[in-house]
């Protein structure tokens, strides 16, 4: 997805934009409303559909990596299950 978006629905949700001037950048953006309407759920974070672990969760690992991106060095975090034998970690809430 274009930065430029990222960055408007940024600015959207943490700045005082008006929902129709945002979705008119959007549009702009995008190419059209209809566009702009397709790109709308995707940007919506839906953190129910999340799976959260606990951070401090004794059979996961965490790490800080770097790797090549198309516009330059890219950060991350990589969070994985430890090898070993066990069951994976539940998503928090789960049964």
């Amino acid at each position: 997805m274009d930065k430029r978006i990222i960055d408007l629905y940024d600015e959207y949700t943490h700045a005082p934009l008006d929902r129709r001037v945002f979705l008119s950048r959007l549009s702009a953006l995008a190419g059209g409303a209809a566009a702009a309407t397709a790109l709308l759920p995707l940007l919506e974070s839906r953190r129910v559909e999340a799976a959260l672990v606990a951070p401090d969760d004794a059979r996961i690992t965490a790490e800080r990596v770097t790797f090549p991106g198309s516009g330059g060095e890219m950060k991350g975090l990589l969070v994985a299950p430890k090898p070993g034998p066990g069951p994976s970690p539940k998503p928090l809430g789960a049964v």
